[in-house]
């Protein structure tokens, strides 16, 4: 009998092992629920968008059920200034904000800060950009002002020479050979008195 003694309680402390270690895994299984905190599950305007108009409304979505009065969206410009911040009521995983009309163009970053049903708070942020659209003219573009082309009549131009007021050719010729005939006549003239005398 006394022999049989140390395999019963060697029997015993292996059936007490085995139970602890039953009891461990139970209980890592069922915490870890427990432990899971809220993660983002999509957002719109998704992160990193470049939308061509500005949102109406900036909505997250979680992977669980959001703890009441205690989450917050914050509205910040490319510098890092909160432009807008404000807490929202969750409905179950999602929450959402809507966006500020004076918020036309410009890259912002919207953060957000949830608390997960463990008390665990979540804080993330995403970052889009909103073009400005091209500017629309109000009316037609106004006509250019007409450039007055030279024509033949309504030239403001000097006149240049015309044919009829350059000396005409046959008048100097004409000239000329009087003047020639004039001198020949002097030059006879001359030489006549001179065989006289």
């Amino acid at each position: 009998m006394p022999a049989d003694r140390p395999r019963t309680l060697r029997a015993g402390a292996a059936r007490w092992l085995a139970t602890l270690a039953l009891a461990a895994t139970v209980c890592a299984v069922t915490a870890t629920p427990v432990l899971a905190h809220a993660g983002l599950t999509s957002s719109n305007p998704v992160d990193g968008a470049t939308l061509t108009a500005p949102p109406t409304r900036i909505e997250f979505t979680f992977d669980e059920p959001l703890l009441e009065d205690t989450e917050t969206i914050s509205i910040n410009d490319i510098n890092g200034t909160v432009v807008s911040s404000q807490q929202v009521t969750p409905s179950g995983s999602t929450m959402s904000v809507p966006w500020p009309s004076d918020l036309t163009s410009g890259t912002f970053q919207v953060a957000y800060r949830v608390v997960s049903n463990d008390g665990h708070p979540v804080i993330g942020a995403i970052t889009f950009t909103i073009t400005a659209p091209a500017a629309a003219s109000n009316g037609p573009s106004p006509a250019p002002e007409p450039v007055p082309v030279a024509t033949g009549a309504g030239s403001s131009a000097p006149p240049g020479p015309t044919s009829s007021d350059s000396p005409p050719v046959a008048a100097i010729v004409g000239g000329l050979a009087l003047l020639a005939a004039a001198a020949l006549a002097v030059a006879v003239a001359l030489r006549r008195r001179r065989d006289l005398s």
